[in-house]
């Protein structure tokens, strides 16, 4: 009877020190209340980003991507979890990262809308407001026309977000006739300045070989041609012919 009783304290010790072991064994292998503190990779590199994130013996998941023209391409713009949490070792961390380039927007129709509805429609897909450009036409305020690039815009065109969209407007006051500028010597940047000031716009800007700088190169050729009997109306754009150099014999 002895002999049984010490066998069953044998039995349970046995177990209890199986249990323990296995406890203990169960830490080890799951990394048991072994947390780190989660780096911050927000605003580094994608790469730069990893090494820190295996140095600390950590994984990453790329999950998203975004655009934003103030960040550098593959910047990372979010994380999760976020920085200062205590994670286990190995631990996969989410990453958003700022895309290499702008996603395409397909450009709606924006004719016969407001400026104010045209403003809010381009906001609202990530584009910019340009230039407002107004003509003759008795809706005030109405849009005539878009163009991207200096060029007219068609419904549906694809342009990365973040371009600007000039609006063409109607000025409320109908058919005006406006006078052609004297560019002739002026540099282009001069020039934009004068033709915006007369409500009329910059058409093909032409430049001789050699010209690395058109904002500072020099007009000597327009057309139309200032003094000329062509009739303008605001919008109208004005071609521009420019070279390196002032100039000579300039005829006033």
């Amino acid at each position: 009877m002895k002999k049984i009783g010490y066998q069953i304290l044998a039995i349970i010790a046995i177990t209890i020190v199986l249990i323990i072991s296995l406890n203990t064994f169960m830490k080890f292998i799951t990394n048991h209340d072994q947390k780190l503190p989660l780096p911050n990779v927000i605003g580094l590199n994608l790469e730069d980003a990893i090494q820190l994130l295996e140095k600390n013996k950590m994984g990453y998941i790329l999950v998203d991507s975004l655009f934003d023209p103030n960040l550098k391409p593959h910047e990372i713009i979010d994380q999760s979890p976020k920085k200062g949490s205590f994670v286990k070792q190995n631990r996969k961390v989410y990453l958003t990262i700022n895309s290499m380039q702008p996603p395409i927007i397909q450009l709606p129709n924006l004719v016969d809308m407001s400026k104010r509805q045209a403003q809010l429609t381009l906001e609202s897909l990530g584009l910019k407001m340009g230039r407002e450009i107004y003509q003759p036409d008795i809706a005030k305020d109405a849009v005539l026309s878009v163009r991207v690039n200096g060029k007219t815009a068609t419904e549906n065109m694809s342009i990365p977000k973040g371009t600007a969209v000039d609006l063409i407007l109607g000025d409320g006051l109908g058919t005006m006739a406006t006078e052609i500028p004297d560019l002739i010597g002026l540099t282009v940047m001069e020039a934009m300045a004068v033709l915006d000031a007369v409500q009329l716009t910059v058409g093909q800007i032409n430049a001789q070989e050699g010209v690395t700088d058109q904002m500072s190169a020099y007009v000597y050729f327009q057309q139309p041609e200032y003094g000329s009997s062509v009739t303008v109306s605001p919008g109208d754009p004005v071609n521009l012919f420019v070279t390196n150099s002032i100039p000579k014999n300039i005829i006033k």
